[in-house]
């Protein structure tokens, strides 16, 4: 099972990057609008505060796979990402957008991003495939889904929304956390209480 599981994300994963090499299905992940739409104050630092927290966790569970430099690729890539794929999924499911290579691009860019670059990352510092790639298998891609949900919070014309629902997804205009605020709160609440269960469970 192992071995079919690693051929077909080692498959995957460069097929993507054929796709990304050729600006297929990542034509909006690799734009201004969506830097734009990214680099947003509120954005940057909750991002700075989930990594270093994320880091500083890795010294206290009682997990030899999980460590600094693999806590900061998955960080990095989360952010970098998680916006656009949640978007993409979320949007192709409800029948908005329907961009084959896109959808194909985004599952696996989040499947990489939060368990894949993980797997791979311990197998080539420790020279064995990690023996959790499961358990964080199950709960990093729903990490990785609440916090694309998180950065696509925003506030538009007074009402709280998450801007992948709207008809318009990162144009031109970027718009205020505002009145989704608290919305964030409970969802940045929620983030932490996974992370926090998941050391104590480790140690």
């Amino acid at each position: 099972m192992l071995t079919a599981y690693v051929a077909l994300w080692i498959s995957a994963s460069a097929l993507t990057i054929y796709f990304i090499a050729r600006r297929q299905g990542t034509e909006r992940l690799f734009t201004k609008t969506y830097g734009k739409f990214l680099m947003q104050p509120w954005k940057l630092w909750s991002f700075l505060v989930a990594a270093v927290t994320l880091a500083a966790l890795s010294r206290y569970a009682n997990d030899p796979t999980w460590d600094i430099p693999d806590s900061a690729i998955m960080s990095v890539l989360t952010f970098l990402t998680a916006p656009w794929a949640v978007g993409v999924a979320y949007r192709a499911l409800l029948g908005m957008e329907r961009n084959g290579i896109e959808i194909f691009v985004a599952v696996c860019v989040w499947m990489f991003s939060a368990a894949w670059s993980y797997d791979a990352y311990v197998w080539a510092v420790m020279g064995t495939y990690p023996i959790s790639w499961s358990g964080n298998l199950t709960i990093s891609p729903i990490l990785y889904l609440l916090w694309g949900l998180f950065w696509n919070l925003e506030s538009r014309n007074g009402r709280a929304v998450i801007a992948f629902r709207e008809r318009e997804w990162m144009g031109k205009e970027t718009y205020p956390l505002g009145n989704s605020a608290f919305a964030g709160i409970l969802m940045a609440s929620v983030i932490a209480a996974i992370f926090w269960w998941f050391v104590i469970v480790n140690r």
